[in-house]
Order: structure tokens, then C-alpha cells, then sequence
């Protein structure tokens, strides 16, 4: 009867060692500490219950000095553990190596979550002049310390990052990744030190670094200021019109107000571009977007219908909606919602132009709520 808690608590062990062997690539303080009293826990218990599955290295209480010997020898080792053991990714090949050697990743981790900024910095720079460094393991061991000094200030870390492009080119595609991982929670905490950050670096940052940023920004502000949107991609991009409508998209919350205005943006920023084509591309994407465009099945049919009424949109304006060619209300139109498209497509829409959108629409939401489909199909024919 005892077989079964057993085997459950050896298995949270196993994978609870895993996630901590993973602080090598990227952790949070705070998490590993949480983690460690978990497996500290869960070894205690797996004692109780006859199994051994060894003893926890303790985290180290001591302080790290701040002299230069004292860090170069602590990095070093880190360093050597993650060469040493590189191959190992997940919890099964950490489960598979010796007590011994467990320990001294926990250990060497443990540790160097320890360091204040001045000393990760320290560390950063030890990693980008080692020499015979695989760039691989350079690159994770980068990501690691970087990210850990994020947690302290973003600005520092990004300010000397901007200052050092000989490390910006041995981290390579792993810059981005940093980005991608540290901006979004600077921009929560801090958006305008965020943007000013961004206006200094502007001609050093990569483009990619630079797009995936401003992205972030744009759709953090599009919650309460989507018209600042237009403002900013405009200032840092010589082709604004290519961030939109992905931020419209997720700005959920617009007013029907919101969007009046924001169509009017939109269409001036239309009239910067000179090939027909890609302006009618662009204002037919924009306005299904503010339309009916939100995130998967969560466009409103009532929002849709007061934004079309506030921006005196015509039926030609609307082919989204209606165009049997088209699928886009079918993915975006809340499925509860199905019945009051239909009803608007008869009323407003030739018959020609929504026959067969309306078997599409009627198939979908059939495979969704069979139940209100058919019920509406029966009130439907009875009005009839």
C-alpha cells in the first residue's frame, strides 16, 4: 500500500531536481530558494518512507567577498562545471549522474546566485574573455549572468550591453532571446525609462533587437493609449505600417471611441503609401482588426456593430464579415454570438453575397454548440 506515495514523491523529487539543475541556463533567485526548501522537504519525506535518495547540498549562507581573486576563482569553477557538464538538459540526465556530481552543480549555482550586480558584471566579463570557451556553452553561460543582473536593473544591464559590441556579437541570436525575456517585465515595471532607454540606443540596438522592444512597448501602452501606437512606430520605423494590426488585434479593451479615432489614423497613414495595392491590403487588415479582429473567437458583435455605425463603414468596407472567400468572422466572432451575425448578414447583406457564409458560420457553430444551433435553425425556419 505503500508502493504508490513512494514512487509519486520519487518522481516530484526527480523532476524538482531538474527544474533546479535548469538555474544554469536561467532562475531566479528566489525561485531556486523556493525549490531548494521544496527538495529539502521531499528528500525528508523520502527518508520517512525507507528511500535514499541522498542529501541535499545545503545553500550556502555565506557572503561573497567583493575582491576580484575571491570571484575569479568562484566563476571558474562555475564555469568548469557548466563545460563539464553541458550535455546534461533535463532531469532524466541529471538524474543519471552520480550523487557527487549533483552536488557540485547545485553547489556551483547556488553560489553565484549569491553575487550583487558589480560581481555578475565580474562574471560577464570573465565568461566573454575566456578563451577555448565553446560558444555554445559561452552563450548559455552569458544568458545566465545577464539574466541574473537583469533582476537587479535591466537599465545597467542594458546600458553596458549597448557599450560592448564585441559582447553583442558573441551572444549573437542569444541577445535576442535576453531581450525577449527581460524587456517585457521592465516595461510593466518602468515603460517610460523603458522608451528613453530605447531612444538613446536606437542606432546601436540590431533591428531585430529594436522591433521586438518597441513591439512590447507598443502593445503595453495599446491597453490605455493605443493611439500612441501610431506616434511610436512612426518615430522608429521608416515602414510603420507593417506593426499593424497586431497591436489592434490585442487591444481588447478599446472603446467604440478608441476605435473611431484610430481609424482615422489609420487612414492617414494610408495615404503614405504609394502602391494602391498595399494601401487597400492595409486598411482592409486595420479595419478588421478594430472591427471584429480581437483574439481568437473574443470579437464582440455588439463593439463590432457600434464601430461600424461610429465610423459610417459601408458594406463594400466590410467584405470580412461577409466575403464567402473569406473566413476571418469565423475565427474571430464569439461562437455564443453565431444567430446575431446571421440576423445582421440577412438584413444588411444581399442574399448572393451571404448564402454560402452563412452555411460556413451555421457548420461552425454547429461542431461548437450543436444544442443553440439547432435551436436557432428551428426558431429561424418557424419565423420564416
Amino acid at each position: 500500500m505503500r508502493r504508490q506515495p513512494t514512487l509519486r514523491v520519487s518522481h516530484v523529487l526527480t523532476i524538482v531536481i531538474g527544474f533546479i539543475v535548469l538555474a544554469l541556463g536561467w532562475h531566479n533567485h528566489r525561485k531556486l530558494s523556493r525549490l531548494r526548501e521544496i527538495q529539502f522537504s521531499l528528500v525528508e519525506k523520502a527518508q520517512n518512507m525507507g528511500l535514499n535518495p541522498g542529501n541535499p547540498v545545503p545553500l550556502s549562507t555565506r557572503t561573497i567577498r567583493d575582491d576580484h581573486k575571491n570571484i575569479d576563482q568562484i566563476a571558474r569553477e562555475f564555469i568548469a562545471c557548466t563545460v563539464e557538464f553541458k550535455d546534461c538538459n533535463d532531469s532524466r540526465d541529471f538524474q543519471k549522474l552520480d550523487q557527487a556530481s549533483r552536488d557540485r552543480i547545485i553547489s556551483a549555482t547556488d553560489t553565484v546566485i549569491l553575487f550583487n550586480q558589480g560581481q555578475l558584471q565580474h562574471l560577464v566579463e570573465i565568461i566573454s574573455d575566456e578563451a577555448g570557451l565553446d560558444a555554445k556553452v559561452r552563450k548559455k553561460l552569458l544568458i545566465f549572468a545577464l539574466g541574473r543582473w537583469s533582476q537587479f536593473s535591466n537599465r545597467a544591464v542594458f546600458d553596458y550591453l549597448s557599450k560592448s559590441p564585441d559582447l553583442m556579437e558573441q551572444l549573437d541570436s542569444s541577445l535576442y532571446l535576453l531581450f525577449r525575456n527581460t524587456v517585457p517585465a521592465w516595461i510593466e515595471r518602468a515603460p517610460d525609462e523603458v522608451i528613453g532607454w530605447l531612444r538613446e540606443t536606437r542606432e546601436i540596438l540590431p533591428g531585430k533587437i529594436q522591433d521586438s522592444a518597441i513591439h512590447k512597448y507598443a502593445e503595453f501602452i495599446a491597453k490605455d493609449r493605443p493611439l500612441e501606437t501610431f506616434d511610436l512606430f512612426s518615430e522608429f520605423h521608416d515602414d510603420p505600417h507593417r506593426f499593424f494590426p497586431s497591436i489592434l488585434r490585442k487591444a481588447n479593451k478599446l472603446t467604440v471611441a478608441d476605435r473611431a479615432a484610430a481609424l482615422t489614423r489609420i487612414r492617414e497613414m494610408a495615404q503614405g503609401l504609394n502602391d494602391p495595392a498595399a494601401r487597400e491590403e492595409y486598411l482592409a487588415k486595420n479595419l478588421q482588426a478594430l472591427v471584429i479582429g480581437q483574439e481568437s473567437n473574443q470579437g464582440d458583435f455588439q463593439t463590432a456593430i457600434d464601430t461600424i455605425a461610429a465610423t459610417n463603414l459601408q458594406i463594400e468596407d466590410l467584405d470580412f464579415i461577409w466575403n464567402p472567400f473569406k473566413d476571418d468572422l469565423i475565427y474571430h466572432h464569439k461562437v455564443e454570438q453565431t444567430g446575431e451575425w446571421i440576423a445582421w448578414l440577412e438584413e444588411n447583406v444581399p442574399v448572393e453575397k451571404y448564402e454560402f457564409h452563412r452555411k460556413r458560420l451555421l457548420e461552425h457553430w454547429q461542431s461548437r454548440d450543436p444544442e443553440a444551433a439547432t435551436a436557432f435553425v428551428r426558431e429561424h425556419a418557424q419565423k420564416d
